[in-house]
């Protein structure tokens, strides 16, 4: 018997969206400056409320560069550590990372959201992986296999019958 080959479906890294993160740090910034800017007399505190924005607003645009790296979800059968196991492989990156306990943490109708953690540190990993796109039904299977999730949480399109 041959051994099974490797799932790979595509993904990005997901952080909650920075939209709002960067409008609201943009008018607090915003607010802040115009007030230091039209009453100079202000006390200290509303100058370091102004630089405060001004560092948040420069914080969320540094992580808006950084959103959605692009990768792939893998489900190796025979990972390099010798069992089966859950990899996410960035672009660009000869090793992949190994994930522990993947989860799937929203299924909508565009993709589902999968949360796992790495195996190295710890450190969360949610990677969106959009529906219909790479090998979703051998996806499917194998989330269902790993006991990740619910059946009816994972990827692939619903069937009312």
């Amino acid at each position: 018997m041959r051994p099974a080959a490797a799932v790979r479906h595509p993904a990005r890294t997901w952080r909650p969206p920075l939209a709002l993160v960067l409008a609201t740090a943009t008018v607090a910034a915003a607010v802040w400056g115009r007030w230091a800017w039209l009453r100079p007399d202000l006390p200290p505190a509303w100058w370091a409320g102004a630089v405060l924005g001004l560092v948040w607003l420069g914080v969320a645009l540094a992580q808006a560069r950084r959103q959605g790296e692009p990768g792939e979800l893998v489900w190796d059968p025979a990972s390099p550590d010798g069992g089966q196991g859950w990899l996410w492989q960035p672009v660009g990156r000869a090793r992949p990372q190994a994930l522990q306990a993947p989860q799937v943490a929203w299924r909508g109708a565009a993709g589902v959201l999968v949360c796992a953690r790495r195996a190295a540190d710890g450190a969360p990993l949610r990677c969106w992986c959009p529906a219909q796109q790479g090998d979703g039904p051998a996806l499917r299977r194998a989330l269902a296999a790993t006991g990740a999730p619910p059946p009816s949480a994972i990827v692939g399109a619903r069937r009312t019958s």
